[in-house]
């Protein structure tokens, strides 16, 4: 567990003036594309509800041909400003994999209400269903839902050799769904797979066993509905270490030439060192040159330029450019921004071990866990998550917020954490210019509790605006 906190001298001011927030996470329907719940997986849905009134929340399952469902929709109210958990074993019996879709109105009336969903699966251990997971699950991944399905995906990351990879895809929509997955390697071989997704349902794409060229290899992934009309939800799940530790992330619905991302972290102390990779898909038909800002947490900037072929994948391995390149980004955590000649998507990977006896700032393999997530395109005034616990599990679990501000001027962040009685505190963070800095939950004596999520409003000064994500140091359970 990582049980240490980096300390950051604020430097400048902030200054905050009235301002209306953006809208970022929030939305009444909600889907989830990966899902699955029997004797190797255990699923909860976790929901916020940010608002001041009740709202009726309706979960739909869209299960994969072979999983038996015994109840596909289910009905919860929910208390103003409020978390719930649902977890499939108990409140649905289900034993197999479903893909979900998770709905709000006020209570009482059809009036569509926001909500705030993400899904967190626990796996690696014994667990009969019934199970929550927890410290008999040495692994466990999160990722958010997502508020639209798209005609088309790409998910940057994606690996085997060391991996198990799936590519699960979601089909919401009243008729059968054909889906295309189209892997782009690093080596610029592309291969394709298709499938048929049944109505109301989910597909699983495993790319090691669909062609003999991806038992080991590094590759990015298209996946695009062939059926006129139905959109689809993608995502990719990675495992390792014989799926005792592994991450998921959400597909992208277009490639950009601006990404953000919050969290990045290289080094670590004596008993846990980091590693960060950056993977950047190229879905283009042209070269695409890419610079990547690294925001330090001391306010410095570092750049590197790379090319990225067309139709390939290709991977920045951080910590060798803390060795090789600049030596700020050893041992060093940070914010990322990436501009691109030609628009790619941009995904973050990072794992976690037991120092190695040749590099001690590098993890031996295999690591104890990792995460990954897709960056964005622009930063947003607000943002919003549904999970959250500190100290739970025998106080197996961390939570982290990683704020990060790309722009040149300070920034005041106000943090309001809410539990599922509606109870909660709020606290102010300033960020400098062209910084990330870390918010842990450990150092907040009133979110020492299970289920909190947190709803973050920026204050921001010149229209100074940031971007985070949530780190959930406590997957290897």
């Amino acid at each position: 567990m990582l049980l240490w906190t980096r300390v950051l001298a604020l430097t400048g001011f902030c200054v905050a003036v009235v301002a209306p927030p953006a809208s970022a996470q929030g939305a009444s329907t909600w889907f989830l594309a990966e899902g699955a719940n029997n004797a190797n997986f255990a699923q909860d849905i976790l929901i916020g509800n940010p608002s001041s009134k009740s709202v009726t929340v309706t979960l739909t399952l869209l299960p994969q041909s072979d999983a038996i469902t015994p109840t596909l929709v289910k009905t919860f109210t929910m208390a103003p400003t409020s978390r719930l958990t649902v977890n499939l074993s108990k409140d649905f019996k289900l034993n197999g994999s479903s893909s979900a879709r998770v709905s709000a109105v006020v209570s009482g009336t059809s009036t569509p209400a926001d909500i705030v969903v993400e899904r967190t699966m626990f796996f690696g251990g014994d667990l009969p269903l019934g199970s929550r997971g927890g410290l008999n699950s040495p692994g466990a991944h999160n990722a958010s839902g997502v508020t639209a399905a798209a005609p088309r995906w790409t998910l940057a990351e994606g690996a085997t050799g060391a991996f198990e990879a799936f590519v699960l895809v979601a089909n919401p929509n009243p008729s059968a769904t054909r889906v295309r997955a189209t892997y782009l390697t690093g080596t610029g071989q592309v291969l394709v797979s298709e499938q048929e997704a049944m109505a109301q349902g989910r597909v699983t794409f495993w790319p090691r066993a669909e062609h003999p060229a991806l038992a080991s290899a590094e590759f990015s992934t298209e996946i695009e509905s062939l059926t006129a009309g139905n959109s689809v939800v993608a995502e990719r799940a990675m495992y390792f270490d014989g799926f005792r530790s592994g991450h998921d992330a959400l597909g992208v619905t277009a490639a950009s030439t601006t990404w953000h991302f919050a969290e990045g972290f290289t080094g670590g102390n004596a008993a846990t060192a980091f590693e960060t990779f950056l993977l950047l898909a190229n879905t283009g038909v042209v070269d695409s040159r890419v610079t990547v800002d690294y925001l330090l947490d001391t306010g410095g900037v570092v750049s590197r330029t790379y090319n990225v072929p067309a139709r390939q994948r290709f991977t920045v391995w951080v910590d060798d450019e803390g060795r090789t390149f600049d030596t700020r980004l050893a041992a060093s955590a940070f914010g990322i921004r990436i501009t691109a000649s030609a628009p790619i998507v941009a995904e973050r990977a990072m794992y976690w071990g037991t120092p190695s006896a040749a590099d001690p700032t590098t993890p031996s393999f295999p690591w104890v866990e990792g995460h990954a997530t897709a960056g964005i395109t622009a930063p947003e005034a607000r943002w919003a998550f549904a999970e959250g616990q500190q100290n739970t599990y025998g106080g197996s679990i961390d939570t982290f917020f990683l704020l990060a501000n790309p722009q040149s001027v300070p920034v005041k962040v106000r943090a309001t954490f809410v539990n599922n009685l509606g109870e909660g505190i709020v606290r102010d963070v300033c960020l400098p210019a062209h910084s990330r800095t870390t918010v842990w939950a450990a150092n907040y004596p009133e979110l020492v509790a299970e289920f909190w999520w947190f709803d973050a409003y920026y204050d921001y000064w010149e229209e100074g605006q940031v971007f985070a994500h949530v780190l959930r140091i406590g997957d290897d359970l």
